[in-house]
């Protein structure tokens, strides 16, 4: 696992040398520049908007003295560092994407912000293929929220490799109103797959999954029956009147 460290002025006096020394230190590595105790925004370790002296205390004990910088030489690890302390991600647009952890970054800060991303002329191969992941993972402010939901695993399989879950809509996106933890189930992207071609739904009578017929001798008939895990919080469980409207439009019958 990737250690993120953190320099905090507060419970460290020396935390400005130490977070310069860290940064030169690793020049590969990433920054979590926490503004505020609910939002940062991520650069690279290098990006030339930090500088060498914006945070040093100016002595009177503001915001300075406050805020937190949170570093790591992986993305995902500074993710799950913001999940777990409530902090809002957003990207630095001036810090070129050179890694394609870095790009699902980018390309994900760009999706929540237009709900389209434009490549802007990066053509490679590699850059379609993250972007193409990024758009079936679902919008990231909702994947945070299912995923946050669903304690990281998936509704059906309980599969908990992040890499592999999708944030999935019960009634497909019709804009920002269908992002909503309701209209959602965190699932392993085949399992997916299978729900948004109707091969998969939910009776809301005994809150279990039924399958098609056309899976019948597949390694997924044996879904059949199974119970859908759901949130811990009340509050977040999936809609049955949209989970009644997928069946139906799937044309798949209780069991």
């Amino acid at each position: 696992m990737t250690m993120v460290n953190v320099f905090f002025y507060r419970e460290q006096p020396d935390a400005h040398a130490r977070l310069q020394r860290w940064r030169s230190e690793n020049p590969d590595g990433f920054l979590l520049n926490c503004l505020t105790t609910t939002s940062g925004k991520l650069h690279r370790t290098e990006c030339q908007h930090l500088g060498n002296s914006t945070w040093e205390s100016d002595g009177t004990g503001g915001d300075l003295v406050r805020k937190r910088k949170a570093c790591a030489l992986n993305i995902d690890a500074l993710r799950a560092w913001a999940i777990n302390h409530g902090v809002t991600v957003n990207i630095c647009r001036d810090c070129r994407p050179a890694q394609g952890e870095d790009l699902v970054a980018a390309e994900a800060t760009a999706v929540d912000a237009t709900g389209e991303f434009d490549p802007a002329g990066v053509q490679d191969a590699r850059a379609k293929t993250i972007s193409a992941i990024v758009r079936r993972r679902g919008q990231p402010a909702f994947r945070r929220k299912l995923i946050e939901a669903y304690d990281g695993c998936c509704a059906v399989a309980g599969c908990a490799l992040l890499a592999l879950l999708d944030a999935a809509h019960i009634i497909a996106y019709q804009g920002p109103d269908t992002n909503h933890p309701q209209n959602g189930l965190l699932l392993r992207t085949d399992i997916h797959t299978l729900f948004d071609l109707g091969l998969l739904a939910v009776d809301t009578e005994s809150m279990s999954v039924i399958t098609a017929k056309a899976l019948t001798g597949s390694d997924y008939a044996s879904l059949a029956g199974t119970p859908l895990r759901q949130p811990r919080d009340r509050a977040l469980y999936p809609s049955k009147p949209a989970l009644d409207r997928h069946r139906e439009k799937a044309g798949l019958t209780r069991q």
